[in-house]
């Protein structure tokens, strides 16, 4: 890999003739110094990119291209995440068609060859759980892709956990109910899609509607062909999937490993989806079919598509974890700890998902998983950067990174909190901040939360297999920090290992292709392939590991418990909802009693923490009660990933209530606190409206101002000598009490000796009367 970046020159006048979004293209010179001609490939379509990339058959990235997509977040709707499959698609194509020339292009410099490199078979690798429906007839999508992190489904989730809880449907899928899964988000599209919706109904359309995960969108548009319509692709290709991207669904039976038609009917009532509008499952290392020039794509006629592999399932491949109790841990857009668990379909009883890792062929066992799944990782330093603006680039992290935390933690639960907690109520939070905490302290706090989640799992997936990991192998692009992966070994207490070839999840589907036709004999050979690059080694004293310990579950019970499930508690009218349950299983080390959020008494049950009493903030002079905000149900619903939990509302204590209605006028010393004002902000650039606090001085003596006012507008009215001295000396005062300042100085104020200023001033009296009236009021 060390050569890519030299050898980009070589292919800069081939690249030059293309045009459309950059590509990143990387020919890795070094890797061509071999005998082997073949080459496997792998389309590696992950969250924020889309990659093509080759390897030897030693295991070595040849080239490599990459493609960035548009992340699509509507603007109304917060924690809408979305993509565009036809983007998708042509993405897809052109890193494709990008590695291939450059493949023919050093064919053509090199002359003395008597054979070339060749494409002998490719595999697919996608983002889980993201959902895409389509017409088979025309070929074009009903809408943009759902994200697998979209938390719009998160009602429909908390619907169906309802009466039987968020494990209803774990015995049969692994997996609590969430909105994190690909079977919410059908439901959600027939909801609120029209056209799908009436195709369903019909009974001759309904037989080409399809529901997939980006790996069949990607299958169905390389085996089909050009499509006629405006705003599709192809139509015609084939219609399957792999047993590790079905396990995602809450829709496959876990044992059976088909399609259950009571699970599809659960999850999506009232509507009926027939199986027939799902793809067929098959295994992940599997011929699917032999690919065409008819699909669009150039250079990969004859090649046999054959395999299809989850990205993290595809990550643990490309680690070698093929026995059980083997792990892998991948820093990515996310962090995702898995855990090899072999024939045996392991319950997690921690917080964990059950899932399938993979299957080698039709006539293999199935392998499982235990699968630990949290929602910002990478993205959490992608957020200080673009949002926060306190880096520039993802390294900067490792070097503005103070030595220790110094008290500060962060927990980013920016849509809940997931493995092993999922709380959906859960949000992100700093906590610990003193005036001496500067950015460094908050790099070193985001770092530190990815170890930390991690750990989460690690314990949890020890409670749940009884397997202690004597090592821990890692991958993503959070793992290249030197600093954050020290911290991860420190904190787990156990050796943390990176490979030499960091692009797992491409190199797990390109082994699994390579197997299927024989590229590599076994997995023996496979493993025989992978090397180790750096060793992190524990070094931290247990006391300073339980100092930080302690602080992290404590900065966790703080952000328990931010969003309210204000419809539920309107709807029900009481502080127990039938049925509550946030999840059956409960999390490690628990932060402490004193820590503990309040709840029932449920085992197992985490309960939203009750909310501090919100005092009302109330100007010195006015006695109208506060304004209520209207809460209505028009909005979509934008709950938080995780899994549903019916929370109660928060509790008060009337004691406390009525010393802040007692108190909140005066302070300790018995004096009229300073006049708060709210003032909109409407020319802030942020999207919002801001709202600025405005101080007003304090004025104890404002009283005898006021008397001194009415007194004198008493003898003014019977004397009839409301003009000259009088009306200047309660002007002067109407002043004094509205603006406490020096007038004598100040252009704003009336020139209380002018002739001209009284005539102006007698013109607009009535209105000026009326104003102040308001205020005095």
């Amino acid at each position: 890999m060390s050569q890519m970046s030299q050898s980009n020159r070589n292919i800069n006048n081939l690249l030059s003739s293309f045009t459309g979004p950059p590509v990143q293209v990387d020919v890795n010179q070094d890797a061509f110094k071999t005998q082997d001609k073949e080459l496997v490939g792998a389309i590696d379509q992950g969250t924020s990119s889309t990659k093509f990339m080759v390897f030897t058959k030693q295991g070595k990235v040849a080239i490599k291209a990459q493609m960035e997509h548009k992340q699509i977040y509507p603007d109304d709707a917060v924690g809408w995440h979305e993509h565009d499959p036809l983007e998708l698609w042509r993405n897809t194509c052109t890193c494709i068609e990008r590695v291939t020339a450059a493949l023919k292009n050093r064919a053509r410099m090199d002359l003395l060859a008597t054979t070339t490199f060749r494409i002998v078979s490719i595999g697919i690798t996608n983002q889980r759980e993201t959902c895409i429906a389509w017409d088979a007839d025309s070929g074009k999508p009903y809408s943009n892709a759902i994200v697998w992190d979209d938390v719009r489904t998160t009602g429909i989730a908390r619907e169906l956990a309802h009466h039987d809880g968020v494990n209803r449907l774990r015995s049969r899928t692994g997996l609590p109910l969430a909105s994190y899964f690909a079977g919410t988000k059908v439901k959600w599209l027939i909801d609120n899609v029209p056209e799908l919706a009436r195709d369903l109904q019909d009974e001759q359309k309904r037989a080409n509607v399809r529901f997939g995960t980006v790996d069949t969108w990607l299958l169905y548009q390389l085996t089909g062909t050009k499509s006629v319509d405006e705003g599709a692709a192809n139509v015609g290709g084939l219609f399957m999937t792999d047993v590790s991207n079905a396990s995602r669904w809450l829709f496959m039976n876990l044992e059976t490993l088909k399609w259950d038609q009571e699970l599809v009917d659960t999850v999506c009532a009232p509507h009926s989806v027939p199986l027939s509008a799902l793809p067929e499952i098959c295994p992940s290392s599997h011929v699917y079919a032999t690919l065409k020039d008819s699909c669009g794509i150039q250079g990969i006629k004859d090649v046999p598509l054959a395999s299809i592999l989850g990205d993290q399932q595809a990550a643990l491949f490309g680690q070698c974890a093929f026995d059980p109790g083997e792990a892998k841990n991948t820093y990515g857009t996310g962090l995702f700890l898995m855990m090899n668990t072999g024939k045996d379909l392991v319950p997690s009883k921690h917080g964990l998902l059950t899932t399938v890792a993979f299957q080698l062929g039709k006539d293999s066992d199935v392998v499982y998983a235990l699968e630990g799944s949290v929602s910002h990782a990478g993205s959490t330093i992608q957020w200080l950067r673009d949002q926060l603006q306190l880096i520039e680039s993802a390294p900067d992290t490792e070097t503005l990174s103070t030595p220790q935390n110094d008290g500060l933690y962060m927990v980013p639960a920016f849509a809940g909190l997931f493995a092993p907690y999922w709380r959906s109520d859960a949000r992100a939070c700093i906590v610990g901040m003193t005036t001496s905490h500067h950015k460094g302290h908050v790099c070193r706090a985001a770092l530190e939360a990815l170890a930390y989640q991690a750990r989460e799992v690690f314990d949890a997936m020890f409670a749940d297999s009884q397997v202690q990991l004597k090592e821990l192998k890692v991958d993503g692009g959070a793992s290249v920090n030197k600093l954050l992966m020290q911290f991860q070994a420190d904190m787990i207490d156990v050796d943390v290992v990176r490979p030499t070839v960091m692009e797992t999840t491409s190199m797990g589907a390109a082994f699994a292709a390579g197997l299927a036709v024989g590229v590599w004999n076994d997995l023996e050979e496979i493993r025989a392939l992978w090397k180790a690059d750096e060793r992190f080694s524990p070094s931290m004293d247990e006391s300073d590991r339980e100092r930080n310990w302690k602080g992290w579950k404590k900065a966790i019970s703080k952000s328990l418990g931010w969003v309210d499930d204000e419809k539920k508690v309107e709807e029900e009218g009481h502080s127990e909802p039938e049925g509550q349950e946030q999840t059956d299983v409960k999390p490690l080390d628990e932060p402490a009693d004193d820590q503990q959020v309040q709840g029932d008494d449920t085992p197992g049950v985490d309960t939203p923490a009750a909310e501090p009493v919100v005092e009302e903030e109330k100007a010195i002079h006015e006695d109208k009660a506060p304004v209520e905000e209207k809460v209505t149900d028009e909005k979509p619903d934008r709950g938080v990933h995780g899994t549903v939990d019916d929370e109660q509302p928060p509790e008060t204590d009337d004691d406390d209530v009525k010393a802040v209605e007692e108190d909140e006028d005066e302070d300790e010393d018995g004096a009229v606190k300073p006049m708060v004002i709210d003032r909109g902000m409407d020319d802030m650039d942020f999207g919002v409206v801001k709202r600025e606090r405005v101080v007003a001085p304090a004025r104890p003596a404002a009283s005898y101002s006021l008397v001194f006012l009415l007194i004198c507008c008493l003898v003014a009215l019977t004397t009839g000598m409301l003009v000259g001295k009088h009306h200047e000396l309660i002007q002067k005062h109407v002043m004094d009490f509205l603006y406490p300042h020096d007038h004598s100085s100040c252009s704003c104020c009336p020139d209380f000796g002018s002739d001209d200023m009284e005539e102006e001033e007698d013109e607009e009296d009535g209105d000026d009367i009326d104003d102040d009236d308001t205020i005095l009021k």
